[in-house]
């Protein structure tokens, strides 16, 4: 719950960055995903449901499309996460793992 003009935040994966697609397919098929239920979500479908729950001034941002490569490789070589990983891209504003919504609660 929220205060009135109160900012939430809210971090979700993105529907539209494939390479995290097809590292969450990779760890479920052996049953290794250990995240829970984790739905990811189109930039609109997230602005559309943050609308539809009476937030205001709702906006997203997205990063890490190289976190997303990084975690792929990672699951496909069993190596660590490659330094390069947390470096921004051009492809972050696109197809980054993270969609990040923050709106606001109607001050009235």
């Amino acid at each position: 719950m929220l205060k009135p003009g109160g900012l939430a935040v809210v971090a979700v994966p993105n529907a539209r960055c494939i390479p995290y697609r097809i590292w969450k397919m990779i760890q479920e098929v052996p049953r290794w995903w250990p995240y829970g239920l984790e739905i990811p979500y189109a930039r609109r479908e997230l602005l559309d449901r943050a609308q539809a729950a009476g937030f205001v001034d709702a906006e997203t941002d997205v990063t890490g499309f190289w976190h997303a490569v990084g975690l792929l490789s990672s699951s496909t070589t069993r190596i660590n996460h490659p330094s390069w990983s947390a470096r921004r891209s051009r492809l972050d504003r696109r197809m980054g793992i993270n969609l990040v919504l923050t709106a606001r609660r109607p001050a009235h």
